[in-house]
């Protein structure tokens, strides 16, 4: 055995689907207004999301 456990191991695609979920939720739309542009197999990612202001971003996150 390599050492690794395989609990520990990620899922394929279920962070990226946690992600969308917890970004839908917060900001009140569909899941499927949320996607994933770029980064979907990296830490750094790229969200295209429809039906968002930049008011209701900002009120969520916080503005930059």
């Amino acid at each position: 055995m390599s050492g690794v456990d395989p609990v520990t191991l990620p899922v394929e695609g279920a962070a990226n689907g946690a992600l969308v979920a917890l970004i839908a939720k917060a900001l009140k739309v569909s899941r499927g207004s949320v996607r994933i542009v770029t980064g979907d197999q990296s830490r750094l990612k790229i969200l295209e999301i429809d039906g968002v202001a930049q008011a209701d971003l900002d009120r969520v996150f916080g503005s930059p």
